[in-house]
């Protein structure tokens, strides 16, 4: 629910893949979440601004090599001063 709302309710956006490391036991995912502001996110009404923030995603698999848990890091510092600055 929290990812849906991110990508298609507050934003428009999609997370660019620029990297991603996968072990037997782990994964790692660096991206950029790119997108355009649409709707209310952390108290700021929808702007139409366009974001571009670093996003960096850590998975811990289970022996099957499913996803178990995650690991969600982004700088929203960054996408704050987009938000209010662009």
């Amino acid at each position: 629910d929290m990812l849906h709302y991110v990508y298609h309710v507050a934003f428009d956006a999609k997370a660019i893949v620029n990297n991603t490391v996968i072990t037997k036991n782990n994964a790692l995912l660096e991206a950029s979440f790119v997108g355009k502001h649409i709707g209310e996110f952390a108290g700021i009404a929808a702007t139409g601004k366009q974001v571009n923030v670093p996003l960096c995603v850590a998975y811990d698999l289970n022996e099957d090599g499913l996803i178990q848990n995650g690991r969600i890091y982004m700088l929203t510092d960054v996408m704050m001063q987009q938000l209010k600055n662009n």
